[in-house]
């Protein structure tokens, strides 16, 4: 089973499981179509949701245009996808650190120099708990207890 996970923005991370090592990626702007073009390849796509709070700048505009678009991409290609905010992936972002770490990986991780790769891993790492442990998953707006 193939599961890609995305943090969408400016900048697109994306995790990617293919029974074995977690691969991650980005892709920015100028490499859209490769980008949805890799998602035809899923059986799954994680994607973390935004909300705008009320207002919406040039950067939250290209992040609802990416969530969009990947939306239609996995509608047109039957490839199952999940929402996830991005709180559902905040306690499993050192586990993605490390796992990057263990790979080799240069991990940067501040706000001057945002690693969104991370955030997609973290996202997997976070659904994959979810699979089977679905009472830790947050509860979202307008779910009752």
């Amino acid at each position: 089973m193939i599961v890609i996970a995305i943090d969408p923005g400016i900048r697109i991370g994306c995790a990617v499981c293919m029974d074995g090592p977690y691969r991650t990626c980005t892709y920015d702007q100028s490499t859209l179509a490769d980008f949805y073009d890799t998602l035809r390849a899923a059986d799954r796509v994680i994607l973390e949701d935004f909300d705008t709070g009320g207002r919406v700048d040039h950067n939250m505009l290209r992040t609802v245009q990416v969530i969009g678009g990947v939306k239609a991409v996995c509608l047109l290609h039957h490839v199952r996808f999940e929402l996830q905010w991005p709180q559902e992936r905040r306690s499993f972002i050192q586990d993605a650190i490390d796992l990057l770490k263990k790979q080799g990986r240069r991990v940067v991780n501040t706000k001057q120099e945002d690693n969104h790769e991370i955030d997609a891993l973290a996202h997997l790492l976070a659904w994959e708990h979810y699979q089977t442990h679905p009472q830790d998953r947050p509860k979202r707006r307008g779910e009752h207890v």
